[in-house]
């Protein structure tokens, strides 16, 4: 089945719909913002944007500070291509090839947790900072051992479209882990909670880190039993900005990446939550992986008499290292898709 040409449509919507990966050529995002360079342009642009419309001449005659601030006025500007509609058709391209990758080598399903390995060109890996790579054809590359990439968590797409149009957002990010790995979402929002960027009162005028604001927002308890699962895991990936590059500083600040599962177990950074999720909590992701292909196979949700057959197949896939062709087999032999009526 998996051989065949029509898998791709397979392939396509399912990555599409799980791990949002056909979200992210139309989500919104200012690189500029993302990148934490807003002030920095706002104020060149003040004081050079005329300089834009003068003939050779006259530029010939700036001086070495003019010319300076207009050289990195079109840098800033610059960046926005870092994000353009190719870029995000790449990170599209990543996420499916990552899943088809799993699929059609039957390799194991937790090669989305982590991996040391991902698919990209010359553009998105100059975002990704990875060498090496030409050309606008996706490609599978070794990643160099302690790479933060590899898995879908560290993908652009994801990294996107769990942000905020202007800067990351652990609580996005915190909740996709939750929904789409762990299997355990968070329950809706209750209704008149202030805005995260309320606690910046609390700062003295200092820009606070997203950690500082997200403390002092949990502060109130009917935040604090919801986000004290959802920030950890978000925090983690802080060092990634909102198009996916990473950054070791956020708000002039060392980024903390570091946290604790509400199960308990503690990580410094997101290759060790990785490692978590990979291990102690495989079975959870196991799970989850199985529940979202039974739901796109039947075309509806979950029942209690379905959870007989997801349990058999979390228990196969832990005895035979999570490889796809087990979780396929396991769903198309389930009494409920082989007795699915012709409308589900």
């Amino acid at each position: 089945m998996v051989r065949d040409s029509r898998s791709s449509e397979f392939v396509e919507s399912f990555a599409g719909q799980w791990l949002r990966a056909s979200d992210v050529e139309n989500v919104s995002i200012d690189p500029i913002a993302a990148m934490g360079l807003q002030k920095e342009y706002a104020a060149l642009r003040a004081r050079f944007s005329s300089f834009f419309r003068r003939t050779k001449e006259e530029e010939a005659n700036d001086d070495a500070e003019t010319k300076q601030g207009v050289a990195r006025m079109k840098e800033i500007r610059d960046l926005k291509d870092r994000f353009d509609a190719t870029i995000r058709t790449a990170m599209r391209k990543e996420t499916e090839m990552s899943f088809d990758f799993v699929v059609r080598e039957d390799r194991s399903l937790l090669d989305l947790i982590e991996a040391d390995y991902v698919f990209v060109n010359e553009k998105l890996a100059s975002l990704y900072d990875i060498e090496g790579v030409e050309g606008r054809e996706m490609q599978r590359v070794n990643l160099p051992a302690g790479s933060p990439r590899g898995g879908v968590l560290t993908q652009g797409t994801t990294l996107a479209v769990t942000s905020n149009p202007t800067r990351t957002s652990p609580v996005k990010r915190g909740l996709f882990i939750l929904d789409n790995i762990l299997g355990t979402p968070s329950p809706p929002a209750p209704p008149n909670v202030p805005e995260l960027e309320a606690a910046a009162d609390r700062f003295g005028g200092r820009e606070p880190s997203l950690r500082e604001l997200l403390a002092v927002h949990r502060e109130a308890a009917l935040c604090s039993s919801c986000h004290s699962r959802m920030d950890p895991l978000g925090l983690a990936l802080e060092n990634f900005n909102a198009i996916g590059s990473w950054r070791d500083k956020e708000a002039g600040q060392e980024v903390d990446s570091a946290g604790e599962l509400i199960t308990g177990e503690k990580f410094m950074d997101i290759r060790e939550l990785k490692r978590i999720l990979k291990t102690d909590r495989r079975r959870d992701f196991y799970r989850c992986v199985n529940e979202k292909l039974f739901i796109y196979a039947l075309g509806r949700g979950l029942e209690y008499y379905d959870e007989v057959s997801v349990d058999q197949i979390v228990d196969q896939l832990d005895q035979n290292e999570g490889r796809f062709s087990v979780l396929l087999q396991g769903v198309i032999n389930s009494a409920a898709f082989q007795r699915r009526s012709d409308s589900n």
